[in-house]
C-alpha cells in the first residue's frame, strides 16, 4: 500500500506532493503527531485489529492527534451479530488476480471459532502466489472483533467526539438500523 501511495504521490503537482508526508508505523504503539484536521481510519481499518481495547485506543490516539475542531472520518462495516453463523467454516476466496508480470495471486479466509461472549473471530488466512508453474502458500492465524455502530458512538463520545454525520453506506444515505456500514464524520469538541 505504501509503494501504491509513493506512485500516486509522485504523480501530483509539486505544491501538493510538498504537503504530504508517508509513514510507515505500528498504529498502536506509534506517535501520531498532532495538529492534523482531519485523520481518515478508512476501507474497515478497525477490522485489522484484534480486540474492542485496540479499536477504541485508536480513537483516543486521534482525539490526542487532532486540535479542537479537527475531523475524523471513520468508515466501517457495521457489525450485527453473525459472524458466528458465517459462511467461512470452509475457506474461502476474498479476491485474487492477475499482476502485470503474470504473477497470480489468491487470498482466502477460513473461520475456526468464534467467541460469541467477547465477539472474537478467530480465523486462519492464506496467500497462494503462483508464477511460472511455481507456487508459494503463506498462512497465518488471527483475531478480530467486529466492530459495531454504537460502540464506536459510545467511544466517540468518551473523547469528546461530536458525530456531525452517520451514513449507512458509501452513497451517503443516513445510517438506520438496517444498514451494513456505520461511515462517522465526527468533530472534536474539547
Amino acid at each position: 500500500m505504501l509503494n501504491r501511495a509513493i506512485n500516486k504521490v509522485n504523480h501530483l503537482d509539486y505544491e501538493v506532493r510538498d504537503r504530504i508526508t508517508l509513514r510507515q508505523e505500528d498504529v498502536l504503539e506509534s506517535n501520531w503527531g498532532y495538529r492534523y484536521d482531519l485523520i481518515i481510519m478508512g476501507g474497515n481499518a478497525f477490522y485489522e485489529l484484534p480486540s474492542a481495547e485496540s479499536q477504541e485506543r485508536c480513537i483516543k490516539k486521534a482525539f490526542e492527534a487532532l486540535p479542537i475542531g479537527g475531523l475524523l472520518f471513520i468508515d466501517n462495516n457495521d457489525y450485527k451479530g453473525n459472524w458466528g453463523k458465517s459462511d467461512f467454516v470452509n475457506e474461502r476466496t476474498i479476491f485474487e488476480g492477475e499482476c502485470s508480470d503474470g504473477t497470480l495471486g489468491r487470498y482466502t479466509l477460513k473461520n475456526h471459532s468464534f467467541d460469541d461472549e467477547n465477539n472474537i473471530l478467530h480465523y486462519s488466512h492464506k496467500l497462494y502466489i503462483s508464477k511460472n508453474s511455481e507456487e508459494s502458500v503463506f498462512e497465518y492465524k488471527s483475531r478480530k472483533h467486529p466492530v459495531t455502530a454504537d460502540e464506536i458512538k459510545g467511544w466517540l463520545h468518551k473523547y469528546n467526539f461530536k458525530i456531525i454525520n452517520l451514513f449507512g453506506n458509501r452513497n451517503g444515505e443516513k445510517y438506520n438500523d438496517e444498514s451494513n456500514r456505520a461511515i462517522f464524520l465526527a468533530e472534536k469538541i474539547k
